[in-house]
């Protein structure tokens, strides 16, 4: 059962502190959502393969999700329940 992306809580604006992170890193601020619709704002980076991934929760590193361009999250990811994704 697949269901649109829910937006996340206000502020859905990202805070200037993960935006200047995302820049420095070369990436930029997406939001992910559960299979619980929970959302999640992390930091994607370009892969060497003209694609996107990211870590579930940016700072530590834990959780990588590699981006569709369908706004889908592939299948293989470690974080499984990690089922969808938009920019921020």
């Amino acid at each position: 059962m697949q269901t649109d992306f829910v937006d996340p809580p206000q502020p859905s604006k990202p805070g200037i502190w993960i935006r200047l992170a995302a820049w420095q890193k070369g990436g930029k601020v997406v939001w992910l959502q559960d299979h619980q619709l929970k959302p999640y704002l992390t930091i994607a980076l370009p892969d060497p393969f003209g694609g996107w991934y990211c870590h579930v929760y940016c700072l530590t590193r834990v959780g990588h999700c590699k981006l569709l361009p369908d706004g889908g999250i592939d299948p293989q990811s470690e974080s499984f329940y990690i089922k969808r994704w938009k920019w921020a």
